[in-house]
């Protein structure tokens, strides 16, 4: 993927979670339970940019670093909040059910377009079919 696209990428996929995960927080009525994977989505960031048509082992390596923290903090402030707001969370999902599923969308949607650049990447670079 190209700089530009990668920039221009990073930029929409970022502004429109932080939207969703504003909305969601809802002026203190809602959950914050979306805010969880902002508090490392500067290593996404950072995987979208190190993103390239030829990936070194290196840079293959970070790419998984970066990318398993930030799915490790998020996985577990996601559950901490679940525990803890239970009932918070319920109400807000029996509320705005689909409003939850698009940022839950839109967060898995855009974990699979990185992801997919990056065994693209990988699989050219190690000559797998």
């Amino acid at each position: 993927m190209p700089i530009y696209l990668r920039v221009i990428f990073a930029f929409i996929y970022s502004i429109g979670y932080l939207y969703f995960a504003l909305d969601n927080a809802g002026a203190g009525h809602g959950t914050f339970m979306f805010w969880a994977p902002l508090l490392t989505w500067i290593f996404v960031l950072l995987s979208i940019f190190l993103l390239s048509s030829q990936m070194s082992k290196t840079r293959q390596v970070i790419e998984f670093t970066l990318l398993g923290i930030h799915y490790t903090v998020t996985g577990f402030l996601v559950i901490t909040y679940v525990t803890d707001n239970s009932g918070e969370l319920s109400r807000h999902v029996n509320l705005a059910p689909g409003f939850v599923a698009i940022t839950i969308a839109w967060y898995a949607i855009g974990q699979l377009i990185i992801w997919f650049y990056l065994v693209r990447a990988i699989r050219r670079t190690t000559d797998i079919p």
